[in-house]
This record gives C-alpha cells, structure tokens and sequence, in this order.
C-alpha cells in the first residue's frame, strides 16, 4: 500500500496486510501531524505482535525532524492493539528541554547528587534586628531566625535612661559644666552670656603713642607708609602643557630678576599617552605602508633574555590583519627561541604570512622578524607587555631583513631558529613552536598532533578503522591468510 492519507492512525495492526507498506498521512486521519508511515507486518491478523510502524514528521513545525515508533501488543486486548507512540532519540533531539530520561547524568545515579532543598524563605533585617541561626543541611539553609541587639549584647552596663545623665564638673582635665557668675578681680574677668554666646567684657583704654619709623636700605618711608622700589627686570610667564618654571634669579632685595622655564614633555609620558597605554596596552608603535614582500625586524635583543607580549596589525583597506603572540630568547641557544601565536585574525586577506626568530651565538643577539607577503599593506608593531627581562626586547621600525638592524653582533651570520606559520591559523587558533600539555591537576598530558602519529607513539585508541579489538580477535572475521596450527587447536 502507498499513496496520501490512505491510512489511519486508529486502524489496528491485524487489519493490515504481511509486509512493508508505506504512505503519506495527515492528522485528520489520527496522526500526530503530517508526516511519512512505513508499517512492517511480520504476522498481521488477531496476533500481530510483532509488527511496528515508524512515523516521520513532514518537518520541524509538522511533526517535528525525529523518528517515532509503535508495535503491536500482543500481551493487551485486543492482541493486536498498538502500544502509545515513543520518540527514538538521535544527536538532533537530546538535550536541553528534550524530555529524555536518563538512567544517568555523566555516568553518576541521581543519589549521587545533593538532593537536600532549602528553604525559600528571604532574610531581611534592619536596625538592631539581626540574623541569629542559620540550620544546614549539606550546605543548604533549612530554617533561620533572627534576634534584636540588646545594650547588654554590646557589652554596655551603664543606665539604660538617658535622663539619668548627670554632667560632671568640668576641669583642666575633664570635659563638663561650668558655672557663669565671676566677679571681676583684677585683670581676671568674668565670662557673660549673650544670645547663648559667651564672651568676656575687658575694660579698654586707648592710648595714644608717638611712634619713630625709619626706613631701611631699598626702602622709602613717606609719614607711616613704607615703600621699596622695583628692581625687577623679569617679565611675567605663562607656561602651559609640559612646560614648567625651572630656574628663578633673585637679587638682594628677593625681587625676581630671572625666569627660565623647561618642557618636561620630552622627559616626561604625557597624559594622552599614559591614557592611551591604559586603553591599549601600549605606548609607542612602529608603522609602516606600502612594504615590499619579504622579511622586517620588528624587535632585537643584544645578547642576553627576553620574552615579551607582540601585538601586529595590518589596517589596509579589505585586509584587517591582527596577530597577538608571545616570542622568548635565551642567549644563542635554539631551543630557547620559542613564539606562542595566542590569536590570529583577519577580514579578507592577511599580508603576515610568518613569525620567526634569528640568532647566531651565545652572545650575539636575536632578531624577531615577521615576513609580509602582500605589498598592499598598512602594518603597525607593538609591545603589549610582560618585557620584564633586564635587557629584553627592543623595538625596531621594519627594518629589512638585509639591512644590520643594530643592537645585535655578527648579524650577517644570522640564521633562522624557529619559525611559525599565520597561514595554519588565519581565523583563530593557538601556534606554538613547543607542544602543548593541557588535562590535569598535578600531572598534565602531552596533546597529540598530526606528528606524533605512527607506530610506537604510544596512543591507544578505542577502535582500529572503526572496528573494537573484539573484532580483530575473532576468528570468524579473518578474510585471508592461514591461522597456525597451534592457533587453530583441536
């Protein structure tokens, strides 16, 4: 049987026919929603039990995009009634909001689990109000209580009465009350009370004196008022920004006779650029536009350590280049010359096709160069950080591969130590010239790659071409060759 909406969802099973048949059905006919029927009749008639149909769905609003199976019972009455509809469940419709129930969650049973609930009841205490019992169980608060702070919980134990205070008299050496009422005695004069203000009322005579004044050397005196000429010769000056007053010439007399100023902006990061390192991670750049396809020194160092965080970047329009990596050097020693790429990025194209690392003897130094292969270009380089090393890393301005970049000995003796492909990375992802050991609290594990593959590397796998060992040891599947003797036994 084939065709559309020629079945029926409430036909029992001993009502089909023995084989395969299939059809497209609909809802209007008792099914779940459209969709495809295969029904498979080993037996059919009263004792059907047996046979099953799978339904699929016409799509993810018809049906849904999974496979859903029924059989007949031949335990129920009638023996050949169809059991409910079960959802079979694939990669495309587990998880999250599935309804799927496990027997078990990442291989643990739910009592596994903490299954202790709390109580929902919030907490909210203010003033002398405060929290007295949190009970627990398993970490989860079960009940709580709260009490009110007393005086005596605070360790108070005066009176509890603020109209019991009774202010001491006051002394030289003890705050407290005074009383107003002197009598004047000599030069001792009484203290009196005005709107809540005290004052003391001194008897005053004025008496007048003649008085001589003379003036001193630099200064001219006209009845009582003195005056000094002016010996200044400097004018005013009004410095902004990083400039600043750094010398001042005085004369006898302490009148300003000199000024010099000094702009400390050459001495000194300026504020934009302080900021722009807290933005950016970075104060100066190197840029450059337009260079011709090859290799540039971005940094060297003279012969000693170094490691240091690298930012590059290519802003030509259609491009957008951006590379973040580490690069280490320890004297002349090749295996110190280590880069870790932690993230590469780009628009379109990507002009930073290698990183590398140069060096020669112990002592001559080594220069980090990066290799640009597109001469449409607009690159910046930066030192982002962690350049801690006493001698470390130093800037250059792409400086050609040919050309001695200075900071460094026997240059033109220079050969390459270790070398990193952007290629392999372009959209993202970790390049490092060592291997990577991740996995573990106190013992971590190396992480395979492509070159550890073949024999005696080690790596036990689960299955050989797809097959379980059980496979390879069973005799019955051996398709050529000739099993010993002594294999093959009785």
């Amino acid at each position: 049987t084939s065709g559309n909406y020629v079945l029926s969802q409430s036909t029992t099973a001993g009502n089909y026919t023995t084989g395969l048949q299939c059809a497209f059905v609909r809802s209007d006919d008792g099914w779940p929603s459209y969709g495809s029927v295969l029904h498979v009749g080993a037996r059919g008639g009263n004792d059907a039990g047996g046979d099953f149909q799978i339904y699929c769905g016409h799509g993810s609003s018809s049906g849904g995009n999974y496979l859903r199976v029924r059989n007949a019972d031949n335990n129920a009455s009638p023996t050949d009634s169809w059991t409910d509809w079960r959802t079979i469940w694939d990669s495309g419709n587990d998880g999250s909001g599935s309804g799927l129930d496990a027997d078990k969650l990442d291989g643990l049973h739910a009592s596994s689990f903490n299954q202790v609930i709390g109580t929902d009841s919030d907490i909210n205490t203010s003033g002398a109000t405060v929290i007295d019992q949190l009970n627990m169980t398993d970490g989860v608060i079960q009940s709580h209580s709260t009490r009110t702070l007393t005086l005596a919980n605070l360790g108070y134990t005066g009176a509890t009465n603020a109209n019991n205070y009774s202010l001491p008299a006051g002394s030289s050496s003890t705050r407290g009350g005074f009383k107003i009422g002197f009598s004047e005695s000599g030069k001792n004069y009484p203290v009196e009370v005005s709107s809540e203000k005290m004052y003391v009322n001194v008897p005053w005579t004025d008496t007048n004196t003649n008085t001589t004044y003379s003036a001193g050397s630099g200064l001219g005196l006209s009845g009582t008022t003195f005056s000094h000429s002016d010996t200044s010769s400097q004018s005013s000056i009004n410095n902004s920004n990083g400039s600043v007053i750094q010398d001042v010439t005085l004369d006898t007399y302490g009148h300003v006779t000199g000024l010099s100023s000094y702009n400390l902006d050459g001495r000194y990061y300026t504020e934009s650029e302080i900021q722009t390192f807290l933005n950016q991670s970075y104060i100066h750049s190197e840029v450059a536009s337009n260079l011709a396809v090859g290799w540039y020194t971005i940094a060297i160092n003279g012969g000693n350590r170094a490691i240091g965080r690298f930012g590059i970047r290519d802003t030509n329009s259609s491009d957008h280049q951006s590379v973040v990596f580490y690069a280490g050097h320890n004297y002349g020693t090749d295996a110190s010359n280590t880069i870790t790429v932690l993230h590469a990025t780009h628009y379109s194209g990507n002009p930073f096709r290698y990183i590398r690392i140069k060096d020669h003897s112990t002592y001559d130094g080594a220069a980090l160069q990066v290799y640009i292969d597109d001469s449409s270009n607009s690159v910046a380089a930066y030192i982002l950080g962690d350049n801690f090393q006493s001698s470390g890393w130093t800037r250059k301005d792409w400086i050609p591969d040919a050309t001695d970049p200075g900071g460094v000995s026997n240059y033109s003796s220079f050969t390459e130590a270790s070398r990193i492909d952007l290629n392999q990375i372009a959209q993202g992802g970790i390049a490092t010239t060592g291997p990577i050991y991740a996995d573990g609290d106190t013992t971590q594990y190396k992480v395979l790659t492509t070159n550890d593959e073949g024999s005696g590397n080690g790596l036990d796998a689960d299955t050989l071409d797809a097959q379980e060992g059980s496979y390879y040891r069973n005799a019955s599947n051996l398709n050529a060759g000739t099993i010993a003797a002594a294999i093959e036994g009785a």
